[in-house]
């Protein structure tokens, strides 16, 4: 899948708004390049309220509007960059560089396609379940893993997918009662082959998930979130450590989720070792 270059200028906030007390959906205008991001591709965003450096977001989906193309990004407001970002109104602009970042890599046409999506790790679960659909026709397995009922509105992009939606839930409010590894088994029996996992989420489950796809021998692509000052490989603050196998000669210990990421192999990184993110 080709990968546009990136662009960086002020976009047209179209429509902010807020999903529940923690929850914003953010679309702005996009141009081409933007517009044309893969699946697993990120954003950096000027957040405002004097912060110096941007935060980077995954792309939701594009939406087709009468006065244009826009992209959508939901995340959580949770720290000193998202707070600011919250403020930020409808018919203003914003500061984004992108899209940024290596994608995922659609399956094979005899693989069947499990994309697991935990929390505010869902939105790029949307863009790739779109993409598969559109290059296959073939609906792929979507499971959408949250904690309970505060965390419903992560599931928004999910619900609007033409193609079946399995949920899992910590407190048992709704689907399966469990994590997105449980609701995946009443959907794929342990012993099918050419299945292709997909997974973005909190770091515990990536762990999960990778484990599994070990076990089981399926290979797993993962996208994993990091701290970033530029989202290009500048400024190196996005290291993230490289599978504890024995690594060729030529491979330094740390990869670039920015630059070599956010999506990797499964089995490329050591999962186990890296820290979740503020924002």
């Amino acid at each position: 899948m080709s990968t546009p270059t990136a662009t960086d200028g002020l976009r047209r906030i179209v429509e902010h708004r807020a999903l529940d007390d923690r929850h914003r959906l953010l679309e702005i205008e996009a141009d081409p390049a933007l517009a044309g991001f893969a699946p697993g591709q990120f954003v950096m965003v000027d957040c405002g309220g004097g912060l110096t450096l941007r935060r980077p977001f995954s792309i939701q989906r594009r939406r087709i509007r009468e006065e244009g193309t826009t992209i959508e990004i939901l995340y959580r407001v949770v720290g000193r960059g998202t707070r600011a970002m919250a403020d930020l109104a409808a018919g203003g602009e914003v500061w984004v560089l992108g899209p940024l970042g290596q994608p995922f890599t659609l399956p094979s046409p005899d693989h069947v396609a499990v994309l697991l999506g935990g929390g505010v790790g869902i939105p790029p679960m949307v863009a790739l379940a779109e993409a598969i659909r559109g290059a296959s026709r073939v609906h792929p397995h979507v499971v959408g893993g949250i904690s309970g009922v505060r965390d419903r509105s992560c599931l928004a992009g999910l619900r609007e997918l033409p193609g079946p939606l399995t949920v899992a839930t910590l407190d048992g409010s709704e689907g399966v009662r469990g994590t997105v590894l449980d609701a995946m088994d009443t959907l794929v029996a342990p012993a099918a082959t050419h299945v292709q996992l997909y997974a973005c989420g909190p770091i515990p489950m990536l762990v999960a998930v990778a484990e599994r796809a070990r076990e089981r021998g399926w290979p797993c692509q993962v996208s994993v979130e990091a701290l970033m000052g530029c989202g290009y490989g500048a400024c190196v603050g996005c290291a993230v450590p490289r599978s504890t196998t024995p690594l060729p000669a030529n491979v330094p210990r740390w990869a670039l989720a920015c630059k070599e990421g956010p999506v990797f192999g499964a089995e490329e990184l050591d999962l186990a070792g890296m820290e979740e993110p503020g924002r």
